[in-house]
């Protein structure tokens, strides 16, 4: 008792040090003395490093008898040392009426601008933003006394941070219904004893099969929804797997340090992710033949332009007895030949956009879903207009939330139109991050042939290439080439996966601007600006691990590259790849294994 008691106090202490309360701006619409429209602004920040959103609840009240059209812009402010993100909702508010939507807001988002227009007229406030230590966490609770025991569970999280985590509390009918805004947290920890809607519910549910990890507490409290349901499923180690992510379940909010840190030891440390993504999975990938100028061609135009404009063109003006010309003609000369590399530059490296991806993917075809990870770099010759982010897709441009990367990049998203403007600039290699959860249309089906084989087959609208490693529901383990397996040892088959599961791992950036150097995708090391390399990679990446489970593949699953992955969203871009690397974890069903 006596140690509860001295931790309740450090706990206590920890929370008036290290928490990140939520900011509220309050605007309203006056009109003489009259108060018209009310929206208030609250901003529920992620954690202080790039690869995730946090979120901005926005409630606007028409206090009026008739309509008002309403719109509330909320921007960066470049002088505050970060990039240029914008978000902005639009409101058509019918008399008397209360709207409440909820934004994405990229991580880390600086100081910022609310803009409130109501039927043409404008006010502006300034939003400063609080963020959070190291490790973040979001705290779903209806109770005032409750920021303690959510800050114990986040300090017995695995964590390589020396300093104390932070948190963001929220109410439970305060949550949003969309599992985006949850991946600027480490995790997620919900009070069982919270009001949690269904929906929220369902957001937090796929937000943990995107790979988020969610700490319940006495979770048969909660309303009856899909992450009360989920939460039951626990193992006797209160936990549970759940596509990329984890659940894990405790009694109380709360509790002993040493039991708490127990419970959550086998967790992988928070900085590993995926959220917030990795910082290399936001690193610029070299596209083939971009930039590289076509030499040969070049050194004969040089060459060309050394006879014309030296012997060729002194002879023809000493014919017409005008020497003097020279003064023309070689400055005409130069700079048509200028114009002509740089044309010869700009036709090599295209008008069009083109670019390389690598995607990791896990797909649950007895759920019909899955979630995904594409890491691509882009080249657009002309920009395009805009770009779309729909309601499964999160796209993030790391280079916006970069406070010391002065580039032409933006990312202004319009809520209404879902249209996300500015993350592709003209001209510039641009990395951009996309993860997706959704609705699987896609499945893979192998069938047995006479002669013992299996058979991929291409119906499921799924192309493998190279080699695959798939295991059968009674346990046996198989291995080949595409679309042909053959059955194998466990060991033959362990050792095939591990060879998938490391070329799925490395991913080739360029480090500190310099040559590009193969480094781990999910590797959360610091590495100097100067470095070309990364000193210390580490082992296979937790991406595979958290996508098979366990480190050999269970029953009923497979591992394999695939050429295409026409599941993923291109956001409108239609791109001309000049490199893809797919790699697709599935868990089959029993009538996907035809005998």
């Amino acid at each position: 008792m006596r140690w509860r008691g001295r931790w309740s106090a450090l706990a206590g202490a920890l929370v008036m040090v290290a928490a990140a309360p939520a900011q509220e701006v309050v605007q309203t619409h006056v009109v003489g003395d009259r108060q018209l429209v009310t929206v208030r602004t609250r901003v529920v920040a992620g954690a202080p490093v790039p690869g995730g959103a946090g979120f901005v609840r926005l409630e606007a009240s028409n206090l009026d008898d008739r309509g008002h059209a309403v719109a509330v812009d909320i921007r960066t402010m470049r002088w505050s040392g970060g990039g240029d993100a914008a978000v902005r909702q639009v409101f058509a508010l019918a008399a008397n009426e209360r709207a409440v939507a909820f934004l994405p807001l990229p991580t880390p988002f600086p100081d910022g601008e609310i803009r409130l227009e109501v039927d043409g007229h404008a006010q502006s406030n300034h939003l400063s933003v609080q963020h959070g230590a190291a490790v973040h966490g979001l705290l779903i609770t209806d109770r005032t006394d409750a920021a303690a025991d959510g800050l114990a569970m986040l300090q017995a999280l695995p964590s390589a941070a020396s300093d104390p985590p932070a948190q963001a509390l929220v109410r439970g009918d305060e949550v949003p219904a969309d599992w985006r805004l949850f991946t600027g947290f480490h995790a997620v920890v919900v009070d069982g004893r919270a009001a949690l809607p269904g929906a929220p519910q369902e957001a937090l549910r796929r937000y943990t099969f995107a790979g988020g990890t969610i700490l319940v507490a006495a979770a048969d409290l909660l309303p009856a929804g899909p992450l009360r349901e989920l939460a039951t499923g626990a193992t006797e180690q209160g936990r549970i797997r759940h596509g990329l992510g984890v659940v894990v379940v405790t009694d109380q909010l709360g509790g002993e340090s040493t039991a708490l840190r127990a419970l959550l030891a086998p967790l992988p440390q928070v900085q590993d992710g995926p959220w917030p993504a990795n910082r290399w999975l936001g690193a610029e990938q070299p596209i083939p033949g971009l930039g590289r100028a076509p030499v040969t061609l070049f050194l004969v135009i040089i060459l060309v332009f050394a006879a014309v404009a030296g012997p060729m063109n002194f002879a023809w003006l000493r014919r017409r007895r005008q020497p003097q010309l020279a003064l023309l003609t070689l400055p005409v000369l130069g700079f048509g030949t200028t114009l002509v590399i740089l044309g010869f530059g700009l036709l090599n490296d295209g008008f069009g956009v083109r670019g390389v991806v690598q995607s990791w993917t896990l797909l649950d075809q007895g759920r019909r879903e899955f979630a995904a990870v594409a890491a691509r770099t882009l080249f657009a010759g002309l920009a395009p207009a805009a770009s779309t982010m729909g309601p499964d897709t999160l796209l993030l441009a790391p280079r916006v939330v970069d406070a010391y990367d002065r580039r032409p990049d933006r990312w202004h998203y319009d809520h209404g139109t879902q249209r996300l403007d500015g993350v592709l600039p003209s001209r510039v290699a641009t990395p951009l991050v996309t993860v997706q959860q959704a609705v699987a249309r896609q499945r893979v089906r192998v069938q047995l042939q006479a002669d013992g084989a299996l058979q991929v087959s291409a119906e499921g609208g799924i192309a493998p290439v190279g080699t695959i490693v798939l295991r059968d529901f009674d346990g046996e383990f198989w291995v080949g080439t595409a679309p042909q397996l053959q059955k194998v040892t466990a060991a033959v088959a362990a050792r095939e996966a591990g060879t998938l599961r490391r070329a799925g791992q490395a991913m080739t950036v360029r480090a500190g601007g310099s040559e590009p150097s193969a480094v781990p995708a999910y590797y959360r090391g610091y590495v100097e600006e100067e470095s070309p390399v990364l000193a210390a990679p580490r082992d296979p990446g937790p991406l595979a691990e958290r996508a098979t489970a366990e480190p050999e593949l269970p029953p009923g699953s497979y591992l394999m590259r695939v050429g295409t992955a026409p599941w993923l969203d291109e956001h409108g871009f239609g791109v001309d790849y000049d490199e893809q690397r797919h790699f697709l974890f599935g868990r089959l069903q029993r009538e996907d294994f035809v005998r």
